[in-house]
């Protein structure tokens, strides 16, 4: 008797690397997260193990997001400033040969967003905006389910929030290291949280004036520490034109969001 055929569900941000297997894309199993390798051939590696310790499933191929804008065919990532090596690197290709089937590549905030859209925060909204304060920043708006199209991908990150100054150089993971030596996780210092709330709440702002949802959902390492009724005192002190000010909310999905888009992802790739 023949065995049904797994999907591979993955999600590769520039610090953690997520994987699972699905067999029927509405639930996952075997989750396992671990720091995602910087070079490229050990991640390709770390991904191999975790299908090595799973040899009892029959795959027939993947699903799953990466940091990093993607090329024009959706094959690999065209820039990866957070994960460099893996710029250029056949990652569809190379997945297809680990998983014996079809690949599916989308941005990391595309899919994470799908997931707090269908599962998480964003669930019964039909225009939801997801944001991750993160390593990196970015932003995507979902309506009725779907990410909205765009010809590059977004990277809300690069938006200029002052001279000088973009949510990725100010607010990033990355950035804040640079500037206090410390992971996020590790500053204690609340007036520092109170600036980077005011630089997050612009960035939101600006999103709410292009995007006009119903909700703003807020993930990432970065926005845990940003104490959330700040965040949304800023977005009220400048968002004038709108009478009603859209929610703003946690993620709830917590590391696996992108695990849940994937499987978004797979449904309506398959229909």
């Amino acid at each position: 008797m023949n065995k049904k055929k797994q999907k591979l569900l993955f999600d590769i941000g520039a610090s953690k690397m997520r994987l699972a297997l699905t067999h029927n894309m509405n639930s996952f199993f075997a989750a396992k997260v671990l720091p995602t390798p910087q070079k490229y051939q050990q991640g390709l590696k770390e991904i191999k193990n975790y299908l090595n310790e799973n040899a009892q499933v029959v795959l027939g191929g993947a699903c799953g997001g990466i940091a990093g804008p993607l090329n024009e065919k959706r094959t690999m990532l065209s820039s990866a400033p957070n994960i460099r090596d893996w710029k250029g690197r056949p990652l569809v290709s190379d997945l297809q040969k680990l998983t014996n089937g079809p690949v599916i590549l989308e941005n990391d905030t595309l899919i994470c967003g799908l997931g707090e859209a269908a599962s998480g925060a964003g669930k019964n909204k039909r225009i939801v905006v997801y944001y991750t304060f993160s390593t990196g920043v970015n932003g995507i708006k979902i309506v009725d389910g779907q990410a909205v199209p765009s010809f590059q991908g977004t990277e809300t990150g690069f938006q200029i929030i002052g001279e000088g100054k973009t949510l990725m150089n100010t607010v990033s993971g990355s950035a804040i290291f640079k500037a206090k030596n410390q992971n996020p996780e590790e500053i204690k210092d609340k007036k520092f949280w109170s600036e980077v709330a005011v630089y997050i709440g612009r960035g939101i702002c600006n999103s709410i004036l292009h995007w006009s949802p119903e909700i703003v959902v807020v993930g990432g390492g970065v926005a845990k520490s940003v104490p959330l009724s700040l965040i949304q005192a800023e977005v009220k002190r400048n968002l004038k034109i709108f009478k009603i000010l859209p929610k703003i909310e946690r993620a709830s999905l917590g590391d696996l969001g992108g695990l849940y888009g994937a499987m978004v992802l797979l449904k309506q790739k398959n229909k």
